[in-house]
């Protein structure tokens, strides 16, 4: 009789999730790219109820809000026109990518509680909710628990990198789109950097370096895809750069430090 299969650690599960992330993503910006290529809203008449039009297109959108039950009309959970349908299938691409790199963050802080189970432990009050610090006090957090890291120190550029990421997710998170930065001067930003150099501490051009490297580089592909006619603004940019640079974190400290068990 086969023995059981070995249980996969907390790095195979996070690398798991962000396959299947990563896969829901762009299976669902193709689908958005096959309905705006081949056109299959346009020819529809544009003012009427997308349920009326589409009722032959099986989907929950449709089914009656509890609402509409109760007054015996015929709305569906989506009550929009076909014109305003094809709106929001344009808008949609930016609120999936941000919502998958929201999950992706999320996914970040399970494998910090499962990798360092001993440090999570101790680290949570006994009243209150424990939130996963931002990638600079986490790693110092280990580094005072573990010492310095098992070989080469973590660079600096990744650990400001992921921190960076996180800052904007929360940026996203709590202002929306009007509140990310889209220039290096941003208020948000100026913040940040007196944070970062504070909790290193890290030099002042290891902190400008990265900024260059996530906020410039976001805002001159923006700007390159603008002169071709894509419609792609530095929000895209930071939620693919989310998921490059919190993974290169997450790779380095499974590296650096060793297993962590919970305390007997």
């Amino acid at each position: 009789m086969a023995g059981k299969a070995a249980a996969r650690s907390p790095l195979e599960v996070f690398s798991l999730r962000q396959t299947e992330l990563n896969r829901f993503l762009w299976t669902t910006e193709l689908v958005y790219g096959i309905v705006k290529q081949d056109k299959l809203l346009d020819h529809l008449p544009q003012g009427k109820p997308a349920w009326e039009v589409l009722s032959h297109v099986r989907s929950e959108a449709w089914f009656p809000t509890a609402k509409s039950q109760r007054l015996r009309a015929p709305v569906g959970k989506y009550s929009g026109t076909v014109a305003q349908m094809r709106e929001q299938v344009d808008r949609n691409i930016v609120i999936v990518l941000w919502s998958v790199a929201a999950m992706f963050i999320a996914e970040y802080e399970t494998y910090v509680e499962t990798r360092f189970p001993g440090w999570y432990l101790e680290s949570t009050p006994k009243k209150g909710i424990f939130m996963i610090p931002r990638p600079t006090l986490l790693l110092k957090s280990l580094r005072a628990r573990f010492g310095a890291e098992r070989g080469k120190p973590i660079p600096a550029e990744v650990v400001l990198k992921a921190d960076l990421m996180k800052k904007i997710r929360n940026l996203y998170v709590h202002k929306g789109l009007d509140g990310i930065p889209r220039e290096i001067g941003d208020a948000e930003l100026t913040g940040w950097v007196a944070q970062a150099r504070k909790d290193g501490p890290y030099q002042e051009k290891q902190v400008e370096d990265v900024l260059e490297q996530v906020i410039g580089k976001a805002v001159d592909k923006s700007k390159a895809a603008g002169d071709v006619h894509k419609n792609l603004g530095e929000e895209f940019f930071y939620a693919l750069f989310t998921f490059t640079n919190i993974r290169n974190f997450v790779v380095a400290l499974d590296a650096a430090f060793p297993l962590d068990p919970v305390p007997t």
